[in-house]
């Protein structure tokens, strides 16, 4: 089944190349044509020449489009990474006049040699299989009931049972002359139209940079939480703690009942500044996530929500967590089933964050009475999925939590999803990736 459908695949792409080449020879004439007539003009030349390259790389992409859905090939985008803001209109043309563009033009110009080829092969030996086969039906109704093959004349009922076994034989190989010619059309386009190592290494340098910001972007926004918790929550208490006994102290020999009421104050405000800096410290990284990992991390985390949520952990490799997660979606995977390892400290560090960080967004903002918390290991992804029956509405907006979220996420590689229609159910989807 699978030969047969890339065979059909492989059929039609050969079929169809011939015409799309002759669309692209027409676009090729024209560039060419005011290349040349524009030439006088060293702006207008230039500017014709840009055209036609970035015409190319355009029909190239469109043409990496084809190839990848008929040909299963694999090649990425040709777009080439965004000029510099400082960059001047005149390097902005110029930009387009690169290895990328050439190489699509020249790709352009192999295909008018190598499309009419495949398309003929292809033609021949299917219609040519096809013709032979279905002799006995036509050839009684030709001119002297003889049928001119070649240069042999098919006359009699022997020659006739020859030409159909030939044309069984045609048949039969036409699936593999077929393919045969969608791996040279395959060939020619990965040789060409592969975006080449200095673009993959330019793309893969914007997706670092992007990722450095993203990271100082979520540290900045870290620290700058920690510092507003401890300035509103630890900070004062101390500073009240340091009050009460001051003055216990004064009246420690004059009234002792005030004093001892005093130091019962400051004890308490001991104590409550003492659950501050471990919730504080919790948020930045919680001793129980590097001794025993992130299952019993985020039993801990569950357990002092405000809401009953169930807390489904599967972080064995090749775990499947089925599509459309929500309460009562059935996902099998039981809770600290961990038999993959553990995850490298920056995804387990990140998915502790994204879970307590959509566990305070829910108690602030969701209303909601229950909610659930299912991560499964996919090969080397990680899938977190937060649901809750609350009133939904929930965006990611600038400056807030699931902003943070978001970038927290991006910069390690990974996406976020939200889908929080008004009324609910909100669903809450980040993919991080396990490779270290």
């Amino acid at each position: 089944m699978e030969f047969a459908r890339r065979t059909w695949k492989c059929l039609v792409y050969n079929v169809t190349d011939l015409w799309v080449a002759l669309a692209a020879l027409i676009a090729l004439v024209v560039g060419v044509s005011l290349v040349a007539s524009l030439a006088i003009t060293v702006i207008g030349g230039l500017a014709a020449l840009v055209a036609t390259l970035v015409a190319c790389r355009w029909m190239a992409e469109w043409e990496r489009h084809r190839l990848n859905t008929l040909l299963g090939t694999d090649l990425s985008r040709l777009t080439p990474v965004g000029p510099p803001a400082n960059e001047g209109r005149l390097a902005r043309l110029t930009r387009h006049i690169d290895a990328v563009g050439w190489r699509a033009f020249g790709y352009w110009w192999l295909k008018q040699v190598t499309a009419p080829i495949g398309f003929a092969l292809t033609v021949a030996v299917w219609s040519g299989g096809l013709a032979l086969v279905a002799m006995p039906a036509y050839r009684r109704h030709l001119p002297g009931d003889t049928a001119r093959l070649l240069i042999t004349d098919v006359d009699s009922g022997r020659a006739q049972g020859w030409a159909v076994a030939a044309g069984a034989g045609l048949l039969f190989v036409a699936p593999f002359v077929t393919l045969a010619v969608g791996r040279g059309h395959a060939a020619l386009a990965n040789a060409l139209l592969r975006p080449g190592r200095v673009t993959d290494l330019r793309r893969q340098l914007g997706v670092a940079t992007e990722r450095r910001d993203l990271a100082v972007e979520a540290a900045d926004a870290e620290r700058r939480r920690i510092e507003r918790d401890l300035h509103d929550g630890a900070q004062q208490r101390l500073v009240a703690l340091a009050m009460s006994l001051g003055m216990a102290k004064e009246k420690f020999a004059d009234e002792p009942d005030a004093a001892r009421a005093l130091l019962d104050e400051a004890h308490g405000e001991a104590k409550a500044a003492m659950v501050e800096l471990r919730n504080i410290a919790r948020g930045i990284h919680p001793a129980v996530l590097a001794d025993r990992g992130l299952d019993a991390a985020l039993s801990g985390l569950v357990a002092r929500a405000p809401i009953p949520v169930a807390l489904t952990v599967g972080l064995g490799s090749g775990v499947g967590l089925g599509p459309g997660v929500g309460l009562g979606s059935g996902v099998g995977l039981g809770s600290g089933d961990i038999d993959g390892g553990r995850l490298p400290a920056a995804v387990e560090g990140a998915a502790y964050y994204v879970v307590a960080e959509a566990l305070t967004n829910l108690a602030k903002h969701a209303e909601a009475t229950r909610a659930s918390v299912t991560l499964a290991r996919q090969g080397e992804r990680l899938v977190i999925a937060v649901t809750d029956d609350g009133r939904g509405g929930a965006v990611i907006r600038p400056g807030g939590g699931l902003a943070g979220l978001d970038e927290r996420v991006r910069s390690l590689g990974g996406f976020v999803h939200l889908s929080s229609p008004v009324g609910g159910p909100t669903n809450l989807l980040v993919e991080l990736s396990c490779a270290s």
